[in-house]
């Protein structure tokens, strides 16, 4: 597969508190020597999509192979956007998938000029976030050495008022298609609210619970970032973003 993880022999291992790392997806693609660039970074987080979710970074491979290279390159870290765009889009489902077992029940047809489409529903968003984790898993791979980060930004779309459940709902199905203890969020808790809400009804509390990596919005970073920026979550920050002509990450664990 174009994207195939590099997996080497070096054991999974904690990355010390202040360790500088960077991350990299599709903005990086246009000529910037990997080998090198962004310079400093011990470990590295990198974008599975072309900026949208359902699409593949055209330069995944290259620039996994460049996180293969870092101090810390064991889980392979990986990040992928999020989205729940409703019924409107060419590749919303109208069933649930094979063998996936969805909380919210079937995902049932709707007719919309005279043709079936997939109900806007919260079934049928959690088939769809399901459909793109598998999609980015075939892009990476299934491999237990990887982690998973949802990029989960009001960049996207996403449904309002209240859709709030059904993107919800999506994420539980990206979530469902992951494994759950490899998974993170990137997130801010102004975006987390404006996407998923006040609160996490019964079938999303999983989403509540998840690690947390937190764009600080500024141009440098240090530890004490990791306890002075919101939390949207009750799961502990792992890393903290900054940037400067690179994005860069502080871990905090």
């Amino acid at each position: 597969m174009a994207g195939a993880v590099p997996v080497g022999a070096t054991p999974s291992r904690s990355i010390p508190a202040g360790t500088t790392g960077a991350d990299v997806s599709w903005p990086q693609c246009n000529g910037v020597n990997l080998g090198s660039e962004p310079p400093g970074a011990s470990f590295g987080i990198v974008g599975v999509n072309d900026g949208l979710a359902g699409t593949e970074n055209p330069c995944l491979a290259s620039e996994l192979g460049w996180e293969s290279h870092l101090s810390y390159h064991s889980p392979v870290q990986v990040y992928v956007n999020t989205a729940d765009p409703g019924n409107g889009v060419a590749d919303w489902p109208t069933q649930n998938p094979s063998g996936a077992v969805n909380p919210y029940g079937a995902c049932s047809d709707v007719t919309r000029h005279g043709e079936p489409v997939g109900a806007d529903s919260r079934a049928c968003a959690w088939d769809y976030g399901y459909n793109k984790a598998i999609q980015d898993v075939g892009w990476v791979s299934s491999s237990s050495t990887v982690r998973w980060w949802l990029d989960v930004e009001t960049d996207n779309s996403w449904q309002s008022g209240k859709g709030l459940d059904s993107n919800e709902a999506d994420l539980d199905g990206m979530l469902a298609a992951l494994p759950s203890h490899t998974v993170g969020v990137f997130s801010t808790s102004y975006q987390w609210g404006q996407i998923v809400g006040p609160s996490l009804d019964s079938h999303s509390h999983a989403l509540g619970t998840l690690p947390e990596w937190i764009p600080s919005g500024a141009d440098s970073a240090g530890t004490s970032d990791c306890i002075s920026l919101p939390a949207f979550t009750t799961g502990v920050v792992d890393y903290v973003q900054y940037m400067t002509s690179s994005d860069y990450d502080i871990a905090c664990t």
